[in-house]
């Protein structure tokens, strides 16, 4: 049987999981170094003649974008491999379906949040076109294997 959404989720389940161990790797390393910096706020403010409550708060702030971010990565890996796995499955494709959806949130949630601190620029809605492309296509592939 012919699956036509297959090929789309093969393809942009490859590009998350690139995306995602990027984004896993970069984003460990920054809640790692953001928590080496909560730790050590009072020799920062030392050397750096801030207060160690501003250091620490900027740490900690940094931490928790961080761990969301990580968190992000996580599922467009997480997509990534099911969707290459199951990209020839109909049974998954609403499981599918649901994790895209999940990856269209995050997306669409980190790409108005600068916005909304900012203001509304050109820049900013193409970033929001080009930040739900690729779930939208992921999405629009499982409901193809739907059908």
């Amino acid at each position: 049987m012919e699956y036509r959404g297959a090929g789309k989720l093969k393809v942009i389940g490859i590009l998350f999981i690139i995306f995602g161990a990027i984004a896993v790797v970069i984003y460990g390393m920054a809640l790692a170094g953001s928590g080496l910096m909560v730790g050590m706020s009072g020799n920062i403010a030392n050397g750096s003649g801030a207060s160690e409550t501003t250091v620490a708060q900027g740490g900690s702030l940094l931490m928790v974008m961080s761990g969301i971010s990580l968190v992000y990565g996580l599922v467009e890996l997480i997509a990534g491999i099911m969707g290459v796995k199951n990209c020839r499955n109909r049974d998954k494709a609403g499981s599918l379906v649901v994790i895209g959806s999940v990856l269209l949130i995050f997306a669409l949630v980190s790409t108005i949040m600068p916005m909304v601190s900012s203001g509304v620029q050109v820049s900013g809605i193409i970033r929001v076109a080009f930040g739900a492309l690729l779930p939208v296509l992921y999405i629009y592939g499982a409901k193809q294997n739907m059908a």
